[in-house]
């Protein structure tokens, strides 16, 4: 039972500056002191010294941080993998707001317009690689997607998993044309981490398309697989148009 003075006690610890803390401790061999992680932050008004001590005991008692006597704190591997996670929220925020800053400027229907573009290369792509697909392919492909599922369990996007999986498609169907022109579209605005961050924000899972592309690969049926892929872009369309109507429920 913490005996800790209600006094003492800490508000929630703004992610922001449990962040700044943690990156601080990231490569620490010696411990380090409230007074200098309080004078390193960016904005030192965003916090007193006495409450970065009492943010600092939190993370103590979350198993984030362990005191060494009166030098200060220490990152323990909990924290270590508390601050990957942070890491990965940042982004997902950040790709999250690119996308709003998009949509408010009027670019969603370009997105839509690339996504239907792929669409049409990606279940050519699909159908031949049904044609060509080998044992090994699959079990690759299988590999990718369960990377995949753990990367967004994780609280990740799975959006290295997903360029994988996309790319060992063209590998396998042998479309080298098609192939160069998807990569030609990705040069454009990033709507892979654009599409990324609709799902976390409508709440639905590409890896479940990607197994269902897979499944239609395993039985040969290309145009089981192009059916899948454009199944699996169609819903990519239709998350950004929920997104949009979440934005913007009166456009």
């Amino acid at each position: 039972m913490d005996s800790e003075n209600p006094k003492d006690s800490v508000g929630r610890l703004p992610a922001s500056i449990e962040l700044q803390i943690l990156t601080m401790l990231e490569h620490r061999e010696r411990p380090l002191g409230a007074v200098n992680i309080h004078d390193a932050l960016p904005d030192r008004t965003a916090a007193s010294e006495a409450t970065i001590g009492r943010y600092l005991r939190d993370l103590d008692r979350r198993g984030y941080t362990v005191k060494v006597g009166k030098s200060g704190r220490l990152l323990t591997e909990e924290g270590r993998e508390r601050l990957r996670t942070l890491r990965r929220l940042t982004s997902m925020n950040t790709q999250a707001s690119a996308l709003v800053a998009a949509v408010e400027a009027g670019t969603a229907q370009e997105w839509v317009e690339v996504m239907e573009a792929r669409m049409l290369l990606e279940s050519e792509v699909a159908a031949a690689a049904a044609l060509r697909v080998s044992d090994e392919d699959l079990r690759e492909a299988a590999a990718i997607l369960d990377r995949q599922e753990a990367a967004i369990a994780a609280g990740g996007t799975g959006e290295q998993e997903n360029l994988q999986f996309h790319d060992l498609l063209v590998r396998i169907s042998g479309k080298r044309v098609l192939g160069q022109a998807l990569k030609l579209i990705r040069q454009g605005p990033d709507h892979s981490l654009s599409a990324s961050a609709i799902r976390a924000r409508v709440g639905s899972r590409r890896v479940d398309d990607h197994r269902e592309i897979v499944r239609a690969l395993r039985s040969r049926d290309p145009e089981q697989a192009r059916a899948a892929m454009v199944r699996h872009i169609s819903s990519l369309i239709q998350d950004v148009h929920d997104f949009w109507a979440g934005v913007n429920p009166r456009g």
